[in-house]
């Protein structure tokens, strides 16, 4: 490869990969934002009014990539402008430009179409940022989507992005890289620094950051084999004579409203979804309620704190979801209740005692990454990952 950034076989293959969705799992100090930084250069150098992004979890991350270009001895004089301000940018002499962005405020992540973007540590990134915030951006080029981190478990973007490369799926290309195979690591120093590591972190941990083999973590609430299993049936319509329980959880600010419905007689989920971020609670309740009335579903709704979040007064919201719904049963969440509550789920999980249709993915993503964690030295407290 004609490159002046040095970068290695590995790195290189990065650099000139041709497919459109481009996934980097890379063991830590691989080298991965190096080959991003690489391919970033490689293409704006050569290609006249190209347009890219980098965007990490980070602001400090971010400009410091920058800061690695506009102060490189190599690509300065290719150089024709930069700015800091209201984000790090920079423009080449044949009309190329490279933004730096973080992801510490999705909502100001928005621009005209792109040729390329590059999301590094996707494993800090949430999926419910990442694709209405960052895929539309690529629409209108047609442009190439890369990833660059860990692997999390068989999680959203293991699931959406890596997997499809490693079938070979067209458009789709993935690399797996171990850190072992980093020049970090090659002579005898870094060999000794890897088994050093390997000494002091969890195998678990150590196969996640430094061998980008996807596990289970440790504090998973639900084994992945167990919502493997459950994965079956599929939505269906209410059913005259049969009994079904909804469960609603009410947001607006800080999380979404989620519901679900299943069979009483089967365990199989038949119906769930969320409302958006910021949708009214009345839109919501009128939305929602119709939904579950349709299946005459006993309703449990979470009333932890008067289901405001800490913005509204006490049980407000409630009063305007009963007037949809009529009667319901509102819970309230103590550390200890919502324990048993999530033990009785995994228990009946491990049965084979509820179904969940492939279809419910988002509902499978989360409970994928609910985690636990014990405090106090008296209860468990269970939360999203």
């Amino acid at each position: 490869m004609d490159d002046p950034l040095r970068v290695t076989r590995d790195q290189a293959a990065v650099v000139e990969c041709p497919a459109r969705f481009i996934a980097l799992m890379a063991g830590r100090r691989w080298g991965k934002t190096t080959a991003i930084r690489a391919r970033l250069l490689y293409r704006a150098l050569r290609i006249p009014e190209w347009t890219a992004w980098y965007v990490s979890p980070s602001y400090a991350l971010a400009y410091e990539l920058f800061r690695s270009i506009v102060f490189s001895d190599e690509i300065s004089p290719h150089i024709s402008s930069q700015k800091i301000q209201p984000y790090p940018r920079i423009w080449l002499g044949n009309g190329a430009t490279i933004a730096f962005r973080s992801f510490d405020r999705p909502a100001n992540l928005r621009g005209f179409g792109l040729h390329e973007l590059w999301v590094d540590e996707i494993q800090d990134v949430r999926e419910r940022d990442f694709w209405p915030v960052l895929r539309p951006l690529l629409s209108d080029r047609r442009g190439v989507l890369g990833i660059a981190g860990q692997p999390r478990g068989k999680n959203w973007y293991w699931k959406q992005l890596v997997e499809p490369g490693l079938a070979g799926r067209q458009g789709y290309r993935t690399f797996i890289f171990p850190a072992s195979t980093g020049i970090a690591y090659r002579g005898p120093e870094g060999k000794a620094e890897l088994e050093l590591v390997r000494s002091q972190l969890t195998e678990r941990d150590y196969l996640q950051e430094y061998e980008c083999i996807p596990v289970e973590p440790d504090d998973a609430a639900f084994r992945a084999a167990d919502l493997d299993a459950a994965i079956r049936g599929g939505f269906e319509p209410p059913i005259p004579g049969v009994r079904y329980v909804a469960g609603l959880d009410l947001g607006r600010v800080a999380d979404q409203t989620a519901w679900v419905i299943l069979r009483a007689d089967t365990g199989q989920v038949v119906a769930c979804g969320e409302r958006p971020l910021g949708e009214p609670h009345e839109t919501q309740a009128r939305i929602v309620s119709a939904e579950i009335r349709r299946y005459g579903a006993a309703v449990w709704i979470d009333a932890t704190g008067g289901a405001t979040g800490g913005h509204g007064p006490q049980d407000a919201y409630l009063v305007l979801w009963r007037k949809y719904l009529g009667a319901c049963t509102e819970v309230r969440l103590t550390a200890g209740r919502k324990a048993r509550l999530i033990e009785r789920l995994t228990l009946a999980l491990e049965r084979r005692a509820i179904g969940i249709p492939a279809a419910a993915s988002r509902l499978l993503e989360q409970m994928r990454g609910y985690r636990y964690e014990y405090r106090g030295g008296y209860y468990w407290y269970y939360g999203p990952g």
